[in-house]
């Protein structure tokens, strides 16, 4: 979804005010119980790509925890879990969601978090 508006953008104190392009969604990190670990990845690919030679910004909220017997579900969770959900490795199609533990824990189940990206 571009933005019509002119939307100020600041990178490397330059400031621009070309439109942008917003991607949204919402994924999954499964982790199975014989492969539990402290640290879990899933590749996201955005919906359309990005302008070559630009790499957006990309955010990620965790939404909560299920079993990983669970699967899928559009469902709100009540179970939640101290996670974070970091954006490694952006490129203009595609990011890399890194999930960790807040407690040092090991991650075990199906994680769920939402991702925003804004670029060119």
């Amino acid at each position: 979804m571009p933005l019509a508006e002119k939307v100020k953008v600041k990178r490397n104190d330059t400031t621009t005010d070309k439109p942008v392009k917003v991607q949204c969604g919402v994924a999954m990190i499964s982790v199975a119980t014989p492969a539990q670990a402290v640290e879990s990845t899933a590749t996201i690919t955005f919906p359309t790509q990005f302008k070559s030679g630009t790499i957006p910004v990309v955010v990620c909220t965790f939404n909560g925890y299920n079993s990983y017997s669970d699967g899928w579900t559009d469902t709100p969770l009540s179970d939640w879990n101290a996670c974070v959900i970091g954006a490694v490795s952006v490129t203009n199609n595609s990011f890399i969601a890194r999930a960790r533990r807040l407690d040092g824990g090991k991650l075990w189940g199906n994680y769920y978090f939402n991702w925003m990206a804004i670029g060119q």
